[in-house]
């Protein structure tokens, strides 16, 4: 148990790093391919052995990650697709993570892939955010679920310290997590564009098609959703 959370802790300190390398000591024994699959989750314990799923950063907030990872070793290469739910609460502690406080919330999805590996047990790990969305920012301007659907109305605004915010951003994560990792690219897209186009979007957008190539500041948003991909004919 101790060996799995601090393999979670490791996912969460990927975050902000493009590559990540992992050799075959220490804890990484058996650090492979198919570690990168399934669902993970920032996990601790503290002093007592009482779990905790959420960690406090250097800047003094506090932060809990949920991770989807679909690729394993036979498919990886061609099919690796990630999806990263961050919760930041703040500088306040959490106590009870269904009601604490949310300071800030996103959910990303993109593709990832291991690179150089030798024997399941040493490689780089490299990710590539396709597309996100501030959960807070977006609810707080009426985005909600209706009929398995994403909407938005101004009439259904809602702050990040109601009390009806928790349930209506789990209803969203929810519908993001239920989509097909092959599809979720092209249903973001979708619905940042209020089209059925997907990745042709990438293609007719001057706006897009204007932006340099690369990440962070130089992205794009349409419609609430951060757009951190061009088009590619590979």
């Amino acid at each position: 148990m101790k060996k799995t959370a601090k393999l979670a802790g490791l996912a969460a300190g990927l975050l902000a790093m493009v590559g990540v390398t992992f050799t075959s000591c220490d804890i990484f024994e058996t650090y492979g391919k198919d570690y990168f699959y399934g669902t993970w989750q920032t996990l601790d314990y503290d002093n007592a052995g009482n779990e905790i799923k959420y960690y406090q950063g250097s800047n003094g907030q506090y932060y809990r990650i949920v991770w989807g990872f679909n690729g394993k070793s036979e498919n990886i290469d061609d099919g690796g697709y990630f999806r990263q739910h961050l919760y930041n609460y703040g500088t306040e502690e959490p106590t009870d993570l269904s009601t604490a406080p949310i300071y800030r919330e996103t959910y990303w999805f993109g593709k990832y892939d291991i690179k150089g590996n030798s024997g399941y047990s040493r490689g780089k790990y490299f990710m590539n955010y396709q597309v996100g969305i501030n959960l807070v920012e977006q609810i707080g301007a009426g985005l909600y679920v209706e009929d398995g659907e994403l909407k938005k109305d101004s009439a259904h605004r809602l702050s990040s310290d109601s009390t009806e915010y928790r349930t209506r951003a789990n209803e969203i994560v929810a519908l993001f997590d239920s989509w097909e990792y092959k599809d979720s690219l092209e249903k973001f897209l979708n619905y940042a564009y209020s089209n059925e186009d997907g990745l042709d979007n990438l293609k007719t957008d001057a706006n897009l098609i204007a932006k340099p190539n690369t990440t962070g500041d130089e992205g794009y948003s349409k419609n609430g959703v951060f757009i951190n991909v061009r088009y590619s004919n590979e």
